[in-house]
């Protein structure tokens, strides 16, 4: 019978501190840490530093170790160093700079899975497929963030997967100027970066396809986010002549006001590790209708105002336009209902899981 460990000492690499969900979901996760948990955090990439200052104030140090041609080498040697009880990896690179070194048989190494694919880039993604195909075998543990991700290929030949998702928050809302016209009966919102794989021309061309039964429910759009798409979505928003029920607005930070305000969040993505807004809609009591990407199919379950669509096309994104068109606006007692409901996916709830799992890999390896 193993000892059960009362302390826990962690060392989390990363790739940068920029605005990713990771990024966003390590922040939280440190600030709702048990009072016997020490974290250090090595960043690779000290050019993404958006979130250095806050990490650095909340762990125990923050290490930014530039990944030169000695980028392993130096790796190795200050994880060696610190001796963590166990090392947190949370980029495809790292693990296989990690893995493929001897410390991984000394200090048990947990892989945290953000995506269902190896690299973003589609050139790469088979050639890093392999490399972590020859070291996964070597991490204690994969820790997927969705079931997808769990299936993904960043676990082939892994040990053992588990599935434990970042979960959200809604951080204090701000003064925000409402992206939503005052006519509006029902207020839909897309909340994310302005990028290709987020479909969101597709979005705009299930909403042209839509505009008169939009139109007739007093439904307006709201696409919230920065990003190098926002001059062709407007483009495509005049061509379609759809300005009165689909605007682009700019992002706003932190979303909880948004999110509180809307009556349907749409997510239209064909890629995800999280997204971690979709946690954040369901704590602010907000209905959600997405494409299966990321956590949705593991959150959007038993509820008629969860809808999961079956794929991002524009038939898909258009039916789901269509049923959000039909439901009556959110009155306060449901969204109250909702985000009751929503509380197990709060990052309070996620965190406490995630060190639950990282205690029982330490204690297989504690002696009585």
């Amino acid at each position: 019978m193993t000892a059960e460990r009362t302390d826990l000492y962690v060392v989390e690499v990363v790739n940068g501190l920029g605005f990713g969900g990771a990024e966003v979901a390590l922040v939280r996760r440190l600030r709702q840490q048990p009072e016997d948990v020490r974290t250090t955090v090595i960043s690779t990439d000290p050019m993404l530093n958006h979130f250095s200052a806050t990490v650095a104030g909340l762990c125990e140090s923050l290490i930014e170790l530039p990944q030169g041609h000695n980028g392993a080498s130096e790796l190795t040697a200050v994880l060696r160093t610190l001796a963590p009880d166990l090392i947190v990896i949370h980029t495809p690179r790292s693990a296989f700079q990690i893995l493929r070194g001897p410390i991984s048989r000394e200090i048990p190494c947990i892989v945290v899975v953000h995506a269902t694919f190896s690299s973003p880039k589609p050139v790469l993604a088979p050639l890093v497929t392999i490399m972590l195909t020859s070291v996964n075998h070597r991490a204690a543990m994969h820790l997927a963030v969705s079931s997808a991700a769990a299936r993904g290929s960043q676990v082939k030949r892994a040990r053992e997967v588990r599935v434990c998702v970042l979960g959200g928050e809604l951080e204090a809302a701000e003064t925000f100027q409402s992206p939503w016209p005052a006519g509006a009966r029902l207020r839909l919102l897309s909340l994310s970066r302005l990028e290709r794989f987020k479909h969101l021309h597709v979005l705009i061309d299930a909403a042209n396809l839509e505009q008169d039964r939009l139109r007739q429910a007093g439904a307006y759009l709201a696409i919230v986010g920065s990003g190098p798409e926002a001059a062709s979505l407007q483009s495509a928003i005049d061509q379609h002549s759809i300005a009165d029920i689909v605007g682009l607005r700019a992002a706003i930070r932190p979303a909880t006001g948004v999110l509180e305000e809307a009556d349907e969040f749409l997510v239209s993505s064909i890629s995800e590790g999280g997204p971690i807004t979709i946690f954040e809609a369901l704590l602010a009591g907000t209905r959600v209708t997405s494409t299966p990407v990321g956590v949705a199919p593991d959150v959007l379950i038993g509820d008629d105002g969860l809808t999961l669509l079956p794929d991002a096309s524009v038939d898909s994104l258009r039916a789901g336009l269509r049923r959000a068109a039909l439901r009556q606006p959110l009155m306060a007692q449901e969204r109250a209902e909702r985000a009751e409901r929503a509380s197990k996916w709060s990052t309070a709830q996620t965190t406490l899981e995630f060190y639950r799992i990282l205690r029982s890999q330490i204690s297989r390896t504690t002696t009585p």
